[in-house]
């Protein structure tokens, strides 16, 4: 049953047992089981992606979507973060794209998911429609925002990525890495003005990225004066 595999798999990760043994496990109860549940698909399928195992991911997965052709939200969520960890953003694109026109609720972990897929494939528009649907009053991660603030940089969009760096930390959902990647992208620009609003004293004094940074600008903004 359900319970029993999960223990089985629980103790397998916890082992010291060679990794390649572990995946074919986790392969082999998909190929010997005629009804595998849904949630130990999930399961499996994110042990398969810590351990990186490529190949036994793309057959397990093969035999999910076969198994689960119309998978809850919870199994579509994770059929996405497989195909993102294979590299397949389209692939994984695909399927949010039907889980939209079904009309079911958009979970945000799903959504989380689609903003890395969109940062993956470098699609501005994708992230945009994923950024301006999601509820935000929850959480879409650090991880996706800081995808999405990264995107907007490298598309140069730096005021965009600026107010949603604003937005985001109000709700403390802002990772240092894009803090330092849009700070740093402003001052390259010689947009010292839209830096300068990003600047606090705390930051200053306990941020040492931002610190020597905001040494630049502020002594920049001097000598333009």
């Amino acid at each position: 049953n359900d319970k029993f595999f999960k223990a089985i798999l629980n103790g397998f990760s916890k082992s010291s047992l060679p990794s390649d043994i572990f995946e074919f496990f986790c392969v082999d109860i998909c190929t010997v089981y005629s009804r595998v549940p849904e949630s130990l698909y999930c399961t499996m399928t994110t042990i398969l992606i810590t351990h990186d195992a490529i190949q036994e991911l793309r057959v397990m997965l093969s035999m999910f979507e076969e198994a689960y052709p119309s998978p809850s939200e919870v199994g579509i969520q994770h059929m996405m973060q497989a195909y993102l960890h294979l590299k397949q953003g389209a692939t994984a694109w695909r399927i949010f794209e039907a889980l939209k026109t079904g009309g079911l609720p958009l979970h945000v972990d799903v959504l989380k998911v689609a903003m890395h897929v969109a940062a993956m494939e470098q699609d501005l528009a994708r992230a945009e429609e994923v950024y301006n649907v999601y509820n935000h009053t929850l959480s879409l991660g650090k991880s996706a925002v800081e995808a999405y603030i990264i995107l907007l940089i490298k598309h140069n969009q730096l005021e965009r990525a600026l107010l949603v760096y604003k937005n985001e930390k109000r709700r403390k959902h802002v990772s240092d890495e894009a803090l330092h990647q849009l700070f740093a992208a402003l001052v390259q620009a010689d947009r010292e003005d839209l830096a300068m609003q990003m600047l606090s004293r705390e930051q200053l004094e306990d941020d040492a990225k931002i610190g020597f940074l905001g040494i630049v600008v502020l002594w920049n903004s001097v000598v333009d004066t």
